[in-house]
């Protein structure tokens, strides 16, 4: 029996998954008494010749698993019901480990033996990532997310990307709604699970770095399908937060309706295909080469994903097809 199973679900994610593959070898904890097991979401890139290279030079169990590419949620699902120790540690797979950080995930779990106990790792932005203007202005909107207390934030902590807990728990209460990529799952499953009692402790010790270069047109794409595929989030999470970002349609007073009609006017005067598209990233790109833009880069990035999200709603709204923006990188 394993003390700690890892489970990683990935997607074309082949040269950065190779990386902490081989970093786990490094854990001070004994790699004979943990096993990895990958959950493939249908990779294109060449993903299964290298795992099926690698697996036997690694001192660890390792397992791959191969589904038809259905989203992170039903990789999830797999992944989980896969492992055969009680403690499972999710790792994204463009994350990298530092070496204690298995041994501090156990740990933790030692002192806070309840079942309903979830360890959150500490994740900073990787110093390796390439150092472009567009690059440090998303760090910086990352690491406000990394940064947050949990206790304030809806999905408590449960942030997937460096995360452990009791198997059994998550069997009992939570695993991941199997909904398409980028429709909020994981954010659904912490509001959940802290619902359900779910109490998460983080260990800073715990630490890994969080490697996925951003340009442009990632942020734009992956943007565009968290809008698009947002009504998943919204219909399952009836709160008032929730519904004020949908703009859901809910009883109000004149007062309020006003508020939200000067707020949407705002909103759409300020960030629209043409501040966006003609203003706004004109001056991100400007900012690779003129460093007395890159200080507005971060809030300008900011803006430029809120109008590619709010674009993959009002498609879907209208049902229109899926088309991803085609953004120059």
């Amino acid at each position: 029996m394993f003390d700690l199973s890892i489970e990683i679900t990935t997607y074309n994610r082949k040269e950065v998954l190779r990386d902490l593959l081989e970093r786990l070898c490094a854990q001070t904890h004994p790699t004979s008494n943990f096993e990895v097991v990958l959950s493939d979401d249908g990779s294109n890139d060449g993903l299964q010749d290298m795992v099926e290279r690698l697996i036997p030079t690694l001192p660890y169990a390792a397992r791959l698993l191969q589904h038809a590419h259905q989203g992170p949620g039903h990789a999830h699902n797999q992944g989980i019901r896969a492992c055969s120790s009680e403690l499972v540690l999710m790792l994204a797979a463009d994350v990298l480990p530092t070496p204690m950080l298995v041994a501090e995930h156990l740990r933790s779990h030692r002192e806070n033996p309840h079942p309903r106990v979830i360890v959150a790792g500490k994740l900073n932005q990787s110093p390796s990532l390439p150092d472009t203007a567009f690059q440090r202005a998303t760090n910086l909107q990352v690491e406000k997310v990394f940064a947050n207390e949990f206790d304030n934030v809806e999905h408590g902590g449960f942030l997937v990307s460096n995360l452990s807990f009791k198997r059994s728990f998550m069997l009992e209460f939570g695993m991941f709604h199997e909904w398409p990529p980028a429709s909020g799952e994981d954010l659904e499953l912490g509001y959940r699970l802290k619902k359900a009692g779910m109490q998460v402790i983080r260990n800073d010790s715990a630490r890994s770095f969080h490697h996925h270069a951003e340009t442009l047109a990632s942020v734009a794409k992956r943007a565009y399908m968290t809008g698009y595929n947002s009504h998943y989030f919204a219909e399952e999470v009836d709160e008032p937060w929730v519904r004020r970002r949908f703009e859901a349609a809910e009883p109000m007073g004149l007062w309020q309706l006003g508020a939200r009609l000067c707020r949407t006017g705002a909103r759409n005067f300020l960030i629209n295909r043409l501040t966006a598209e003609a203003i706004m990233m004109p001056l991100i790109r400007r900012a690779e080469t003129m460093p007395l833009l890159a200080p507005v880069a971060s809030i300008l990035c900011k803006r430029v994903t809120a109008y590619y999200f709010r674009c993959g709603i009002d498609d879907y709204r209208q049902r229109k097809p899926f088309v991803a923006p085609q953004v120059q990188a």
